[in-house]
């Protein structure tokens, strides 16, 4: 049988947000299965981008990525889902999974970058980089197309893999009887076997708070003053905290809460970085930028930064410090493994190609990379996994497998950023994986949406693309609609890209392995 010990017959699917759909809808198009079928613990597809005006507060610091998620019970469905949820019949509208979504979440990926092959956005004046209300019913929409393959309510609890090759997945109803999907109870429950599962959920549920000098002293003296970004809902509610807001990180959440803070409040707020970002920044005479926090000091309720500054009067602490690589249901099984897949959360380890688990066969993740564009990514990455799994992709040696992983390793480190593929490289692993998928069988039903000049022109220029959304909004208090109109009005300037980037990405077939 080669890599996998089975014929892979049946194949399940975690998780039904943007990305989760764009893996269902290639295998549903591909066609190569006895039986796809997707697991959703919400009453609707989307994910992430659903939001409910009320945060859930997590224990912190944070650091286990074994801890499962509760939902909210809600006492008003409607106050959480629309009016066809609602009147879908799904289960599960009795709770509402927490997500990163806040107020004004906004995407920081242009619409374009975001479409899914063969599915255009709706609305002609529909904003660039759209609000978080707008990508759901994109989402929503699209997944009408895997509903028929969809179980929706169920929260999965228990995967492993068993002696025989099969994959033993167990589900658990969402309603008040198992509290949400968490507590037992059998006549709700449910075990399914599979010849393969793919992982499309959890990176943004599990926040990640590192430990800080002081930090545990602060928070039994100042309960309640210091959260993560993941409950975060709108500034409006630090109004009259009567001193400094910190936010601790450079990342997308920690850019955009900042940004959010200063305008909305019009305050001067103060973000704490250790590095420089990667993402694009706009500049704002309230945002204070400082070096990274490495202390808080209870008793003078002040914070000490690594350059030796001292904040004082600190009266509430955002971490934006981004998420654990949390897959509870996997906890069981990832004990018994001599290579566990997770250890401390920072990564996966053992996968090839970022997706491909090296030794547990069967087993694959989609959304571990970061700095991509998530649903185009997905895609590919759900193609090249539908041709794995029907033996139309060849798997090298596992000794060719961990080589890709210590390249990465290098390149990377082993912590938060090993799965990052910057710019070009984001390109570099879309084109491997679309010529492993296309190269041994041309008989690819699912059409994926083509790199032209053009686009590779705008991806690189992303950074720039948001910058120049930001600052036309500010100068005209109106959305743009295009990267035309940012060109036409002067706010946008799209460079050539340089031929070694060019080269770079049309030689994948060979840079990622072995440059890799």
């Amino acid at each position: 049988m080669g890599f996998f010990s089975r014929p892979i017959e049946r194949v399940a699917i975690i998780g039904s947000g943007a990305q989760g759909v764009a893996v269902a809808n290639v295998f549903k198009k591909e066609n190569a299965f006895k039986q796809v079928k997707v697991f959703e613990k919400r009453p609707a597809a989307g994910g992430l981008w659903h939001y409910y005006k009320e945060s859930q507060d997590y224990e912190l610091p944070s650091l286990d990525p074994s801890r499962p998620q509760e939902p909210l019970s809600l006492d008003d469905p409607s106050s959480a889902y629309d009016e066809i949820t609602l009147a879908s019949g799904n289960q599960g509208t009795d709770y509402f999974w927490t997500s990163a979504s806040y107020d004004l979440l906004e995407t920081n990926v242009p619409t374009h970058f975001m479409q899914y092959s063969e599915f255009p956005w709706k609305g002609d004046n529909l904003p660039l980089f759209p609000h978080r209300s707008e990508v759901l019913k994109y989402v929503q929409r699209f997944a009408e197309n895997v509903a028929d393959i969809t179980e929706f309510g169920v929260n999965v609890y228990s995967v492993k893999k068993l002696a025989d090759g099969q994959w033993e997945l167990k589900s658990r109803a969402v309603n008040p009887i198992t509290k949400g999907g968490v507590v037992p109870n059998a006549q709700f429950e449910k075990t399914e076997l599979f010849d393969a599962v793919i992982v499309v959920a959890g990176p943004y549920d599990n926040p990640h708070v590192p430990e800080k000098k002081g930090l545990r002293e602060w928070l039994k003296k100042y309960p309640g003053t210091v959260t993560h970004s993941k409950s975060f809902r709108r500034a409006e509610v630090f109004k009259d905290i009567g001193g400094e807001l910190v936010i601790i990180g450079n990342g997308t959440s920690g850019i955009d809460i900042s940004l959010q803070a200063a305008q909305v409040l019009d305050r001067k707020v103060i973000k704490s970085v250790r590095s420089e970002s990667y993402l694009p920044v706009s500049d704002d005479n309230n945002i204070r930028v400082v070096d990274d926090v490495v202390e808080f000091d209870a008793d003078n309720k002040s914070l000490k930064l690594a350059d030796g500054t001292v904040l004082e009067n600190v009266a509430h602490v955002i971490f934006a410090t981004g998420y654990l690589r949390s897959f509870p249901f996997l906890s069981e099984y990832n004990k018994t493994l001599p290579q566990p897949l997770i250890t401390d959360g920072q990564r996966v380890h053992g996968v090839y190609h970022h997706t491909l688990s090296t030794y547990s066969p069967g087993l694959a993740f989609v959304g571990l990379t970061r700095f991509i564009l998530p649903n185009r990514t997905a895609e590919i990455q759900g193609l090249w996994l539908s041709r794995v799994f029907s033996n139309k992709v060849e798997i090298p040696s596992i000794e060719e497998q961990k080589e890709e992983e210590q390249y990465f390793e290098a390149q990377n480190g082993d912590g938060f950023k090993f799965h990052d593929l910057q710019f070009p490289e984001d390109l570099v692993f879309f084109e491997l994986l679309r010529n492993e998928a296309y190269s041994q069988d041309k008989s690819v039903k699912y059409q994926l949406l083509a790199w032209d000049d053009y686009q590779l022109k705008l991806r690189a220029a992303l950074r720039e693309v948001r910058v120049a959304f930001i600052k036309h909004r500010q100068r005209t208090n109106t959305a743009a609609t295009s990267i035309q109109q940012l060109i036409d009005e002067g706010d946008l300037e799209v460079a050539e890209v340089e031929q070694e980037i060019v080269d770079r990405i049309a030689s994948s077939s060979t840079a990622f392995r072995l440059a890799v």
